[in-house]
């Protein structure tokens, strides 16, 4: 899976999160509206989300099924 990286307005400024979204989960970039990729498991969203953060110099924040902070990797 091809993943486009997001050019924040200053390197570290905003970060990507993996949340619950209705019984599964959803990648978000934080300042976003919407969701840039949904899935079935946790497991795919973070990887989706690694490669995002990677590319785009930004921090991954890994949410529980609760919402809660569950992780946080940092990619700058």
């Amino acid at each position: 899976m091809n993943v486009t990286p997001i050019i924040p307005v200053r390197p570290g400024t905003y970060d990507v999160h993996v949340v619950p979204f209705s019984g599964s989960w959803a990648v978000k970039c934080e300042g976003a509206s919407t969701y840039c990729f949904a899935s079935q498991t946790q497991t795919e969203a973070i990887g989706y989300g690694m490669r995002l953060a990677r590319q785009s110099a930004a921090m991954l924040v890994i949410h529980g099924r609760d919402g809660q902070f569950r992780e946080v990797r940092n990619y700058n």
